[in-house]
């Protein structure tokens, strides 16, 4: 009988995942340009990827490198999923990190790389760091609880009730992080709602902000689904005709003006009816500053990425005497996945020893 339990003793012990060790820095730099390779393959990865950082971390598990792919809100992140787990898996990242850190990890290059000529670019400071653990390390596209996203109908204080409460953002956090709608655009097939929200959607910078300011834009409220009896798909779009109409959703409007529900929306609303939300004064300050606003919203995007329950993050370790500088599947063997282990080995043969 001891020898059978001591045989599961070691079978446990060899077969327990572990959390990997912080990379090096030289590792991780590898492994950042595959993301970069990704981009320039095609830049629509650039905000596809900061998009799903953000839907990942949602939840009550944080950021864990899965999506649940039956959720309508996470309609077209399966194609950016993809495109990463192919690298994830050619290149051995797992061997560096978890999925959920290389996910993150590709968010910090998207949003340097559209940020890298603008002005005051310096004031970006996107620190990663390791150590997330990924819910499924063998398939990122599992079913799981359904999270709940925010509503991009929601009022100022619904929008940044549900970023407090996601995220334990304070209220200028919330504004200065949704600034991020300055990347990508909205598709029709996925979301529901349709274009770009600014100009330059591959570009990182406050224009998101001065555009909400702008009354020369006339920006009013249309229906897409054409059906005064449907709200799900009312969005704020650029009053013209024969140019690309950018558009805001009411849950982007809600942070400079004050914006009921839509369920008792006007057709065609134009934002000079409304008044001004809490916000706005930040909104302004955001327009007129990029400088202030990559500030902020680096703390307010480190916050979210870094939504990690019970685990504590890494910085990557400097690189030195024992850092491999080798491509990312040549790693230095982790302390917590081989020490522990050989110790209940060590242990084990001495057992046995006495047994017989």
């Amino acid at each position: 009988m001891r020898v059978l339990l001591l045989a599961a003793l070691i079978a446990s012990a060899v077969a327990a995942p572990s959390a990997l060790a912080a990379p090096f820095q030289c590792q991780v730099d590898e492994v950042a340009k595959h993301c970069d390779d990704l981009i320039k393959e095609n830049l629509e990865n650039l905000p596809g990827f900061v998009r799903l950082a953000f839907h990942d971390c949602v939840g009550g598990n944080g950021c864990n490198g899965c999506l649940d792919l039956s959720n309508g809100d996470n309609a077209g992140m399966k194609v950016y999923m993809d495109r990463l787990e192919d690298k994830y898996d050619e290149n051995k990242i797992q061997d560096v990190m978890s999925r959920a850190d290389f996910w993150v990890l590709c968010s910090h290059v998207a949003i340097n790389s559209g940020a890298k000529f603008v002005t005051d670019a310096d004031s970006l400071q996107l620190n990663m760091k390791f150590g997330r653990q990924d819910c499924n390390a063998d398939d990122p596209d599992q079913t799981a609880p359904t999270d709940k996203y925010p509503s991009p109908h929601g009022t100022y204080a619904m929008t940044t009730d549900f970023f407090n409460k996601e995220f334990g953002l304070t209220v200028n956090e919330t504004v200065a992080l949704i600034g991020a709608h300055t990347l990508g655009r909205a598709r029709k097939a996925d979301s529901g709602f349709s274009n770009q929200w600014v100009d330059g959607e591959y570009t990182f910078d406050n224009a998101f902000y001065r555009d909400i300011l702008d009354a020369s834009l006339d920006w009013v409220q249309v229906d897409l689904d054409g059906n005064d009896n449907d709200t799900d798909h009312l969005q704020w779009s650029q009053n013209k005709t024969g140019e690309a109409v950018n558009m805001m959703l009411t849950a982007d409007m809600c942070l400079a003006f004050d914006i009921e529900s839509d369920a008792s929306k006007k057709e065609n609303r134009s934002y000079s009816e409304l008044g001004d939300s809490p916000g706005k004064t930040l909104v302004k300050i955001y327009a007129e500053s990029n400088k202030i606003w990559l500030a902020d919203f680096s703390v307010a995007y480190t916050k979210m990425v870094e939504k990690t329950p019970n685990i504590q993050l890494m910085a990557a370790q400097p690189d030195g005497e024992n850092s491999p500088c080798k491509a990312p599947g040549a790693t230095t063997p982790s302390s917590s996945s081989t020490l522990f282990p050989s110790f209940l080995l060590c242990i084990a043969a001495i057992m046995i020893t006495k047994l017989f």
